[in-house]
């Protein structure tokens, strides 16, 4: 028996031009990339390569006609070699000075008793040079063509009820009768023409796309990454999340938050608070605010009893050792509600300080009367007037830092950040001279000083939205040296 493919091959951002292609199993990828030079009526005599990873100089899983390795030469790797199976997708890139990428998609696998014969069956207009839009840049179209794949995968998951539905809320008629693939094609097909949409959920700012497709709390994330990849499986391991399709870090992972997290927390909360329940708890939130940080999508029900479960297991942790207190990961965001009224929370627009404030002040924490008024009355947290070490450093370093790239705003929000994410005082001298050195400033004494009495007066998200100060003064001790 024989093993046949059916190949389609088109340039990466134009699915719609495209070339099928059928091959026996035995035939190798040179005589691929041959099939393709004539279906597209490229140029010869340039150099190629497949990347069986998708992307297009990775160090891993590359196949070219002057490849070191030579178990990897074009010319002697057949595609049964490969182990493809439907909807495998790779790379072929073409004209190293030109960058010229394809997507190859297995389309069918079967098997035949004769050997077949390497054919283009098909092909939908020629390369598309002369379709490029010059008014949208090649990497935004590179942008929508990866979402647009991204998503189809993702949708074709879901139930089809669910796409049903999806194609109602976004008037697409027709629906009806039709198989999944084909609703999952017409949902990402519609989401393909808003760039600004797809630029959003790419960018991780905002799940309304995703939680109207997506049923309950699962989301897609595209793990760039080792430092992502860990976290994601330590989530898993602890039941926080559940994860489909991390076989290497270019596929899409679809992760849910399952609803036995609240028992787990719930669990925590209920349980003595012991020194390794809390110390693993608070490296549990560290990893699920990550992702946040990276993704930001959550279900703000999940988020907050996380939080309110913490806020009292932080302080418990840091009277006993604050040197070796786990620190929160520092957030600020914007609320946004779905049709079936769940609110999620996603990293967008707002000030640090004021989105812990508006959190704790739910949950019923404690944390300064004064900053919470500002913010009933204002809005917003008027730092400036409460804590003299802010508005001095904000004078400071708007004076030093004119003409130069980096805003006042941004250096004084990197040491919010930092604050909340328990560094020291060298750590956020560290940052603060590195930046003023790029507008001619220099980290003298008293910038230090201010410095430190901000770290110092500053709500703390890893103390539960208390300063270093109230800290010290609620629990009736010293300076707590770090």
């Amino acid at each position: 028996m024989h093993t046949n493919y059916r190949l389609k091959t088109y340039p990466r951002g134009f699915d719609k031009v495209y070339c099928v292609i059928e091959m026996d199993g035995g035939e190798t990828l040179d005589l691929l990339h041959k099939a393709i030079q004539d279906a597209f009526a490229l140029e010869e005599g340039h150099l190629y390569l497949f990347n069986m990873e998708r992307a297009a100089y990775g160090p891993d899983s590359i196949y070219s006609p002057r490849c070191e390795d030579k178990r990897r030469l074009a010319d002697r790797t057949s595609l049964d070699s490969l182990e493809l199976k439907p909807r495998r997708k790779f790379l072929y890139l073409y004209d190293f000075g030109e960058d010229m990428e394809f997507h190859v998609e297995v389309k069918k696998v079967w098997e035949s008793k004769e050997k077949g014969t390497a054919r283009v069956v098909e092909v939908q207009r020629g390369f598309p040079l002369e379709d490029l839009d010059p008014d949208v840049p090649a990497t935004q179209q590179v942008v929508v063509e990866e979402i647009q794949d991204s998503m189809e995968d993702l949708l074709e998951m879901q139930r089809k009820e669910d796409l049903l539905e999806v194609c109602s809320l976004l008037g697409i008629r027709g629906a009806r009768g039709k198989r999944k693939r084909e609703l999952a094609e017409a949902v990402a097909g519609r989401l393909k023409g808003d760039l600004h949409l797809l630029e959003r959920a790419l960018d991780a700012l905002s799940c309304m796309a995703l939680s109207q497709v997506l049923d309950g709390s699962i989301q897609a994330l595209e793990t760039v990454g080792e430092m992502e990849l860990n976290h994601l499986v330590r989530l898993e391991e602890l039941g926080l999340l559940r994860l489909r399709g991390v076989g290497n870090l270019t596929e899409p992972c679809v992760c849910q938050v399952p609803a036995e997290c609240r028992n787990y927390f719930q669990f925590y909360l209920n349980a003595k608070s012991t020194r390794e329940n809390i110390l693993r708890l608070l490296r549990t939130e560290e990893a699920m605010l990550f992702l946040m940080n990276s993704y930001g999508v959550l279900e703000k029900e999940v988020l907050l009893e996380m939080c309110g479960t913490l806020a009292e297991a932080g302080h418990d942790l840091a009277a006993w050792n604050p040197g070796e207190t786990v620190p929160f990961l520092y957030w600020n965001g914007m609320e946004q509600e779905t049709d079936d009224e769940t609110v999620w929370v996603t990293m967008q627009d707002r000030e640090v300080v004021e989105f812990i404030l508006e959190n704790r002040r739910e949950l019923g924490c404690g944390y300064k009367k004064g900053l919470l008024e500002d913010y009933a009355k204002k809005g917003e947290v008027d730092l400036s007037s409460r804590i003299p070490a802010y508005q001095f450093l904000g004078d400071h370093i708007l004076e030093k830092m004119r003409g130069s790239e980096v805003s006042m705003y941004t250096l004084l929000y990197r040491l919010i950040g930092g604050i909340h994410m328990g560094a020291e005082d060298g750590d956020l001298y560290l940052l603060l001279e590195e930046s003023l050195e790029l507008g001619g400033g220099k980290l003298d004494r008293e910038v230090q000083k201010a410095v430190s009495e901000l770290r110092r007066e500053m709500p703390n998200a890893s103390l539960g939205g208390w300063s270093w100060r109230e800290w010290e003064e609620k629990n009736g001790i010293g300076r707590i040296r770090r």
